[in-house]
C-alpha cells in the first residue's frame, strides 16, 4: 500500500513538471512557471544584482539537462504502462512538441537565452580568480597562496627528476656525464605550426627546428654505434 501510494504521488509529480515544460509561451511570458523560476535563479543574492551571464548560463543548462531527462523518464513509464506502436514514438511526440528550439516552450526559451548568454560569454572579459602581490613574488587563486620561490623549487625538483629518469633511460656509465652523451636541447627556440593540419606532421618536420633539435642530426644511432659496453 505505501509503495503504491508512493507511486501514484511520483507519477503526479512527473505529470506536473511534463505539463510546465509543455506550456506554450503566449502572451504574458511570465505566466510560465518555469520562466518564472529561472529568473528567480538569475539573482544574485549576495550582491543585490543579477547573475553576469557566465554564471548564468549554467543554470540554465542545469535546468535543460534536468528537463531532457524528466521527458526521457516520462517515455520509458508511458511504453512501461501500455502496448504503444513504437517505443521510441512517445518520446518523439514530446521532442517535437516542446523540447526542441523551434516552438513557444521554456524548454525553447532556456535554450534561446543560453545561446545569447554563451555569446555574451565570449565577448566580454569576466572576473578572474587570479591575483598577484604588489611585489609579484605571491599569486593567489581563490583561496589558495602561491609563492614564486616555492613554485621555482617545485620546478627544479621536477627537472632534477626527469633528468635522473633520462639518465637510466640512455644507461650511462657511473663515470659518464649526461651532458657528455645526450645533446644540449633548448625547448624555448623549438617552433611550432598549429595550423598546419596533415596527418603525420609535427614540429619535428619544421625547418626552423633543424639546428635545434638534435634527433634530426642522428646522434643517438651514432652514440649506439660507438658505445664500447653496447
Amino acid at each position: 500500500m505505501v509503495h503504491s501510494v508512493q507511486q501514484r504521488s511520483d507519477d503526479l509529480c512527473l505529470d506536473f513538471c511534463i505539463s510546465v515544460l509543455d506550456h506554450e509561451l503566449k502572451g504574458d511570458t511570465y505566466e510560465s512557471v518555469v520562466i518564472g523560476l529561472l529568473a528567480v535563479l538569475g539573482i544574485d543574492t549576495a550582491n543585490s544584482t543579477f547573475l553576469e551571464a557566465p554564471n548564468y548560463t549554467s543554470r540554465l543548462s542545469g535546468f535543460i539537462k534536468i528537463g531532457q531527462m524528466l521527458v526521457l523518464e516520462k517515455a520509458v513509464r508511458e511504453v512501461e504502462s501500455g502496448p504503444v506502436d513504437n517505443v521510441l514514438d512517445p518520446l518523439d511526440d514530446m521532442r517535437r512538441q516542446f523540447t526542441t528550439i523551434d516552438n513557444c516552450a521554456p524548454f525553447s526559451w532556456a535554450v534561446s537565452l543560453r545561446l545569447f548568454g554563451k555569446k555574451i560569454r565570449d565577448s566580454v572579459t569576466s572576473l578572474g580568480y587570479i591575483q598577484w602581490s604588489d611585489a609579484g613574488q605571491t599569486v593567489f587563486y581563490k583561496d589558495v597562496e602561491l609563492r614564486i620561490h616555492r613554485f621555482q623549487e617545485f620546478i627544479i625538483m621536477q627537472i632534477e627528476r626527469v633528468q635522473s629518469l633520462l639518465a637510466d633511460l640512455f644507461m650511462l656509465a657511473p663515470d659518464e656525464a649526461r651532458e657528455d652523451v645526450i645533446p644540449l636541447v633548448f625547448l624555448h627556440r623549438i617552433r611550432n605550426k598549429p595550423t598546419v593540419t596533415e596527418v603525420g606532421w609535427s614540429f619535428l618536420q619544421d625547418d626552423c627546428n633543424k639546428e635545434v633539435i638534435p634527433c634530426k642530426k642522428g646522434w643517438l644511432l651514432r652514440g649506439l654505434l660507438q658505445n664500447a659496453r653496447l
